[in-house]
C-alpha cells in the first residue's frame, strides 16, 4: 500500500492518535504506526493490563495506551448543560510511573 504523501492526517491528543485515510482504512492509529485504537482497546477490555499491552506491541509508549482511552472517552462521553465530559465505562488507566518500561524491551 502506497500513502498518499498530500493528505494531511488528523491528530489528536498530541499526535498520540492520528487519522489517515490511506491507513488502516482510515481508523484511529496510535503515532501513525498501524496499530489502531480499537486494538488497544480491545486488548484492555479483554483484560490485558498496560505492562503486556507494552510487551506485545514494543513500539508503544505508556502514553499511547493513555491517549487511545482517552480519545475514545473523548468521542463518547455524553457533555452535561455544563460541558463536563461523563465517566468512561473503562475508567482509568494506571500506570505506574516509576515502573521501568525499557525493561520490558530488553
Amino acid at each position: 500500500m502506497i500513502i498518499d504523501a498530500d493528505v494531511v492526517p488528523l491528530e489528536y491528543l498530541d499526535g498520540r492518535i492520528t487519522v489517515h485515510p490511506d491507513l488502516c482504512n482510515g481508523r484511529p492509529t496510535i503515532r501513525g504506526l498501524r496499530i489502531t485504537v480499537d486494538t488497544i482497546l480491545g486488548l484492555l477490555r479483554a483484560g490485558e493490563s498496560p505492562d503486556e499491552i507494552l510487551r506485545q506491541y514494543p513500539s508503544l509508549e505508556p502514553a499511547d495506551i493513555d491517549a487511545c482511552v482517552r480519545f475514545v472517552a473523548q468521542l463518547t462521553a455524553p457533555r452535561s448543560e455544563a460541558g463536563e465530559c461523563g465517566i468512561f465505562p473503562f475508567g482509568e488507566v494506571q500506570i505506574e510511573p516509576d515502573y521501568d518500561y525499557k525493561a520490558l524491551r530488553r
